[in-house]
This record gives C-alpha cells, structure tokens and sequence, in this order.
C-alpha cells in the first residue's frame, strides 16, 4: 500500500502557492479600451506611464517618470490623475517653474476606481509653470495612470 501523506502534501502546497501569486497579470484589452477613453478627453497635456505592483519610489521624486516642458512659461487650470483598474496607487507631481522646483504627493494612496484625483495647487504652483511631470509608485498591483493637464496655452 503507497502512502497517500506525500500527495497530500503536494497538493496543499501547489494550492497554497497558488493563492500567494498575487493578483493576475493586467488585462492588456481592458487597459487598452480604458486609455483609449482618457485620451479623448479635451485636456490640452496628457502623461502616461504604466506602474509595477509594489513599484518603489524613485530616489528623487523631484525626477517624474513622465514629464512636459511646454514651450513658454504656461498658467495651470487644472491637473488630475487618472488610473486603471483596482490598483492604489502612490504618486507626486512635479512642477518647475523657474529656478523653482516643487513637488506635490497624494496625501494617501488614490484607488484608481473612484475615478480622477484632482490636484488642489495654489495660485504660484499654477502660474508661470515650465515642465510638469508625475512619478507613480507603491502600487498595489500592476496599473496604468494618466495626468490630464489643462493650461492657458491656445486659449
């Protein structure tokens, strides 16, 4: 007679690893559908970047994974982010106007299925801007975000 112990065994750890995976890969379909819909939007700058899940942060948050520089010194309307999927997502904004550079976080993580997080910026952040760029990281699985930025420019 074998012993069954040591199919036993088998059997629990593949399904304990199986449930340690992690979440599933990105839907490449979906994320695609969900960029298609942000991009045609009226914004006049849009950034996109995709995010590893964990994705440390930069050693320099001061140096966006993404980033513009318009042509002329440039007043904001507005900035928000957008993200795909049920990701949260960390992140900072970073703006140079200048010879100043400024960087604004999320004060927490945005969860990508509540829809677009506005950035609150004052009146200086606003004005006179250069370069903008945004930097995501400590994702809680692999996602995809977009800065929708709106200016004076063409107005």
């Amino acid at each position: 007679m074998r012993p069954v112990f040591p199919a036993l065994v088998v059997v629990a750890l593949a399904g304990l690893l199986a449930g340690c995976s992690g979440p599933p890969p990105i839907d490449e379909a979906a994320l695609h559908r969900w960029e298609v819909r942000e991009r045609a939007s009226d914004e006049d700058t849009l950034l996109f970047a995709r995010v590893d899940a964990g994705g440390d942060a930069p050693t320099s948050i001061a140096k966006p994974q993404v980033s513009t520089t318009f042509p002329s010194p440039t007043r904001i309307r507005s900035v928000e982010l957008a993200c795909f999927g049920d990701a949260r997502i960390e992140g900072a904004l970073t703006i140079r106007a200048g010879s100043t550079t400024r960087s604004v976080g999320l004060p927490s993580p945005v969860a990508c299925a509540d829809g677009r997080y506005r950035f609150r910026l004052s009146t200086s952040e606003r004005s006179g801007v250069e370069m903008i760029g945004f930097a995501g990281f400590h994702s809680t699985r692999e996602t995809a975000w977009m800065l929708h930025v709106r200016t004076d420019l063409g107005s």
